[in-house]
């Protein structure tokens, strides 16, 4: 059985998602993260970490797995703090943690 890690298929699944949104900008060409790939970054730690939305809802204190995918998306805002729990939670940088 073929098994698929992040190096096998998130990271060219990323670049053929980009391209095929009409999003393959100079930043993707150019190894920045777009705010596009970003959501399939969280999607990939949370993975990876065996994580599901209610555990990180309840690590970073926010009320509602609902409210925390939506906020991890880009839909809805989290304070200061929270945000900072997630960044860590999920082990993005400091560029990631821009968006």
């Amino acid at each position: 059985m073929l098994r698929l890690n992040e190096e096998t298929f998130v990271q060219p699944f990323c670049l053929m998602f980009s391209i095929h949104k009409g999003v393959a900008n100079g930043a993707a060409l150019f190894g920045r993260m777009t705010r596009d790939e970003l959501p399939l970054t969280i999607q990939s730690r949370k993975r990876a970490k065996r994580l599901t939305w209610k555990q990180i809802a309840t690590a970073i204190g926010t009320a509602s797995p609902i409210v925390t995918t939506a906020a991890l998306f880009g839909q809805v805002r989290l304070d200061d703090d929270e945000a900072a729990k997630a960044a860590e939670l999920l082990e993005l940088d400091d560029e990631e943690r821009l968006f």
